[in-house]
């Protein structure tokens, strides 16, 4: 409706409604003023919204105008506003921070309730909390935290902002809001814990000290559910609940970190992040709306470091080690600094935060291996007794010595800033590096060309030998700018995050081979065969035997992953009678890239007099003492030499332009997906009840391309797109039986993209294992809906027992298999470019899984215990998980990266200045690949690790540390199927590490 009423009076302005329109206006007049004056005109609105806008200006305060449509009539009259005297009357607002009056450290996770209301709320990372909307008057509030006096007091909240410094004091009678105390870090967390909404385990950096872990993933395995796989003994990636590891998001202050794994994998090998640079860690089991949507089994979220005192800290750990394999001494260092300015009245724990530090860490990761990629069962023996038996299939059996240096390092900064009470910014800068120079020799029995006539002994194998020269260096930087603010009841958070991860490898591979050699392999179906030549009149490791120097290949890999997101969360306090809630939105943007580049070079070579070539390129001493003593590796070669050797006479190396060409075009592949998500989320308290219930909406755009590297043709971009849209409602209820008693029930839901390598239209060969990739552009996301139920119980000591159930239904999972040569899979134009030496591997779509569980934690101290036992405490968790899960083509099988048994469990002492810990992890066997059938279904072993740490303070400033891991040398083995056919086998060694830290 169009209405040019300015300075007309409201009477006539009705009067032109009524002509333009079928309805008659009703009304009071005592009530409805007939000679308002209209300020202005109205072009193209709703009658309602004109009436609203004549009105606004006119009513009194705590008047409400209402408009009713009755038939034709339109009934005008005036309403008190009921929510007007609910408003005024809640017109305080509390806000403050909960801190140890002692140390002056922030205690997040504490309780701060308000009597008489269902207004409570929990200190967060910084101590801090508000609550909006609160009477005025005389108010007694009750701060509470484990391990400390409760606070019980009554104050006087005045109109308007309320703040407060609440200190706590640990064991003694409160006479006042500020007391004096101490706390640890894994009480924080705990208190954490306790008053998180969902459920979760959170690490704190205190606990993380208390273990002798270096990197993430290691810190990680000690948290119930928690499984990791090892790369040359270091933890590496992480499993949750018994799913496999890229159903885990991992995050840093909420935003994934990006993958550059050379397999394409979306996770990230977490031995690249040292712990140093964490504040804590959160393990999340039942996410909440506005977390991301794409985690099945959870999120790990690490939390940087903030800066918490006006005075200046110093902290550093300085030590040297010893690695039993490569007989090297480690050594670490790690420093930091932090510090609070510009304190005064409003902001008494200072304006701004800064802390910044550095860590160093140099160790050998020496790894003696078995490798054997495949066996085949099959008929064979004398003519007139012929049988069947599992033999070594058509890829090889290896040896593998790898000497390999590490150096981590990282550099890590967060500022924060508070412009008012309620409103805070974050700058947070994280860069980590991970440099391996590796030198891998291996010794080769290969039996693809030859004759079976038993299972033990072959006719016409093959003796190769090659060393590969390899350095890789990986980087991750992230850089987020956050912020909050808090205006009334309205709460607005905000943050834009990029987040790089990069790779880059480069190896030299020289291979020496000898042919048709009768061979007899011993100890066929142990852990640890051994292979002698027959009739040769020689050793196997005779140096003699290898006269052809046979390929030389010089491969150079690029990886680079990145995420740029941004996102704005809103709050709003609201009131339902007496029942108070917070309604929570938000929206968010993210770009995830993958690319994988490779520049390959593939030499054959032809030189004269190769008689004692091998000879004169040997190291002096083969390697000692390999898998325990219990195989002979043999002669190897020496990098120096043979670097020089290569330079020399590269003239004399043929390159392979087709072979090395193809290699480059079918290695690449890039990847980009773009995400809209969304949600809404409503949290409210009755009693001791908090129902938390919402919906997340994520919207994916993906592009995949990869080349088409037919021979002769210029290659071709082949590229393939998919749009998905996901619904995520969730709904989580936590009931406080007591105060420190709490039961959690969850249901959510979540999906996973498969990995980049799994998914992209690409071919890839993998010539040292004969492994064909094949992408499978077709792959759907897997969706799930969970269910959790977890009693927890916290105990004053402090200490935590706690016991849950889960869990999980999953569509269309994703599997691998590994495949007998089949050329009908391959693309055409790759038609006779692979034979029977190959395996093909391609990710497929189940029908249907499902992964159920439970787990159990205590901690505690016998503290209250009489005699020497009280110096005692324990550390234990244990999680099992059984899955079931059917196939595309209707089989049963368990879920990869499901291990039934997981276990942690530490003895500890404190007596004054000394504390030690023994601590033993377990990891059950689990389906690390599957196969076409459970015979070629690829395990992961039964592992054991048992390590040993200590401390000694020598004065309040310095400690004395020393520690020792994997004491009994545990073997990690993967297998086919049946424990008698290895897959790969890997020993470590022990290491050992001792130093100072130093706290000022």
């Amino acid at each position: 409706m169009t209405l040019l009423s300015k300075g007309k009076p409201l009477s006539q302005v009705i009067s032109e409604i009524e002509q333009k329109s079928p309805f008659l206006f009703v009304y009071n007049t005592d009530e409805i003023d007939q000679g308002i004056t209209v300020q202005r005109n109205y072009y193209s609105l709703t009658l309602e919204a004109i009436l609203v806008d004549i009105f606004s200006e006119h009513l009194e305060v705590g008047e409400l105008l209402k408009i009713r449509q009755v038939g034709y009539h339109i009934l005008l009259y005036k309403e008190k506003d009921r929510q007007y005297a609910r408003r005024k009357e809640l017109g305080a607002s509390i806000s403050g921070k909960v801190y140890d009056a002692e140390s002056l450290e922030s205690l997040p996770g504490a309780s701060f309730i308000l009597e008489g209301t269902n207004a409570g709320v929990s200190s967060d990372l910084k101590g801090e909390f508000a609550i909006q909307k609160v009477k005025a008057g005389p108010a007694r509030i009750i701060v509470s935290y484990i391990g400390f006096e409760k606070v019980d007091t009554v104050v006087n909240l005045t109109k308007g902002k309320n703040h407060f410094y609440i200190g706590l004091r640990k064991g003694l009678k409160l006479g006042s809001i500020t007391v004096t105390g101490s706390s640890g870090g894994q009480l924080k967390a705990l208190n954490q814990q306790l008053t998180s909404d969902g459920i979760r385990n959170i690490v704190s950096s205190d606990l993380i000290g208390r273990f002798p872990d270096m990197n993430v993933a290691e810190a990680l395995q000690r948290v119930s559910g928690v499984n990791i796989s090892r790369d040359r003994g270091e933890g590496s990636t992480v499993q949750l609940r018994g799913t496999p590891s890229n159903y885990v998001v991992v995050t840093i202050n909420g935003e994934p970190i990006p993958s550059s794994q050379g397999n394409g994998e979306r996770f990230e090998q977490l031995d690249i992040l040292p712990v140093s640079q964490i504040s804590s860690m959160e393990v999340i089991k039942s996410v909440t709306p506005e977390m991301s949507g794409n985690a099945i089994a959870g999120i790990i979220n690490l939390v940087p470091m903030l800066a918490r005192y006006p005075s200046p800290v110093f902290k550093a750990d300085i030590g040297a080690g010893y690695a039993s394999l490569s007989t090297r001494m480690p050594s670490l260092v790690n420093f930091s600094y932090s510090q609070r300015y510009f304190v005064d009245n409003t902001f008494k724990d200072g304006r701004m935060g800064l802390v910044a530090g550095a860590s160093f860490y140099n160790t050998s990761n020496t790894r003696d291996g078995i490798e054997i990629y495949s066996w085949k069962y099959i008929e064979t023996g004398a003519a007139d007794n012929p049988y069947k038996a599992w033999v070594i299939g058509d890829n090889d059996l290896k040896y593998v010595d790898l000497a390999a240096n590490r150096l981590r390092s990282g550099l890590f900064a967060t500022i924060d800033y508070k412009l008012s009470p309620g409103s805070q910014l974050f700058l947070n800068i994280m860069y980590s590096q991970r440099h391996d120079d590796d030198i891998r020799n291996r010794t080769r029995f290969r039996f693809s060309r030859g004759t079976f006539i038993a299972p033990d002994t072959i006719r016409k194998g093959r003796l190769r030998r090659d060393i590969n020269i390899r350095n890789t260096q990986k980087e991750i930087f992230t850089v987020s700018i956050s912020g909050k603010s808090q205006l009334n009841d309205f709460g607005l958070n905000y943050q834009l995050f990029y987040s790089g991860s990069w790779m880059e490898e480069h190896s030299d591979i020289s291979v020496f081979e000898r042919r048709n050699i009768e061979l007899a392999i011993h100890n066929l179906y142990g852990d640890y065969p051994y292979i002698t030549a027959i009739g040769l009149g020689r050793d196997i490791h005779d140096p003699t035997l290898l006269t052809d120097y046979k390929y030389y290949y010089n491969n150079n890999v690029f990886v680079n992953g990145g995420n740029f997101s941004g996102k704005v969360d809103l709050s709003q306090v609201y009131y339902f009678n007496t029942v108070r809630g917070v309604f929570n939105a938000g929206l968010r943007y993210s770009q995830q890239v993958n690319s994988r580049n490779a520049n390959n070079n593939s030499y054959n070579i032809f030189l004269p007099n190769e008689e004692d070539l091998f000879i004169s390129l040997m190291r002096k001493h083969e390697p000692k003492n390999f898998l325990n003593g219990k195989v002979r590796f043999g002669p190897s070669l020496d990098k120096n030499k043979i670097r020089q050797f290569v330079k020399n006479n590269l003239r004399n190396f043929d390159k392979n332009i087709e072979n090395s060409q193809f290699n480059d075009e079918s290695y690449f592949y890039y990847a980009k997906e773009s995400v809209l998500s969304g949600y809404l989320m409503g949290k409210i308290k009755i009693s001791n009840y908090l129902l938390l219930g919402g919906v997340r909406m994520e919207q994916t755009n993906a592009t995949y391309q990869a080349q088409v590297t037919e021979y002769g043709k210029t290659p071709s971009l082949r590229e393939e797109q998919e749009r998905y849209l996901f619904f995520l409602p969730n709904l989580q209820l936590k009931i406080n039986f007591t105060e420190r008693e709490v039961l959690r029930l969850a249901y959510t839901t979540g999906y996973v993209r498969p990995n980049y390598t799994e998914v992209v239209p690409a071919v890839y060969a993998e010539s040292g294992h004969n492994i064909i990739h094949l992408g499978n552009p077709s792959l759907n996301p897997s969706y799930t809906n969970s269910f959790d139920i977890m009693f927890e119980k916290f105990f004053l000591k402090p200490g935590l027992f706690s016991f849950g159930f889960f869990y999980k239904s999953i569509a269309d999972f994703h599997y691998q298999v590994m495949l007998p040569y089949n050329e009908s899979l391959l693309p055409t134009y790759l038609s006779g470019r692979f034979d029977e030496e190959w395996s093909i591997l391609r990710s497929l779509n189940g029908e249907k899984a499902s992964v159920w569980g439970i787990e159990t934690n205590y901690q505690s101290n016998f503290n209250t215990l009489p005699g020497w036992w009280k110096n005692f405490g324990v550390y234990f968790n244990y999680t099992y998980t059984a899955s079931k899960a059917e196939t595309a083509n209707g089989a049963s099988m368990e879920l990869p990266g499901q291990a039934p048994h997981t276990m942690n469990m530490a003895l500890t002492y404190k007596k004054k200045r000394l504390e030690g810990r023994v601590s033993l992890n377990y990891n059950g066997k689990f389906i690390y690949r599957a196969g076409i059938d459970s015979n070629s279904d690829i395990y992961q072993d039964q592992r054991w690790q048992l390590d040993l740490n200590s401390t000694y303070r020598i004065n309040k400033n310095i400690t004395l540390f020393a520690e020792f891991i994997n004491i009994t040398n545990s073997k990690q083995v993967l297998f086919w199927g049946n424990r008698s056919r290895i897959y790969q086998l890997d020993t470590f060694g022990w290491w050992s590490r001792a130093g100072l830290s130093f706290r000022f």
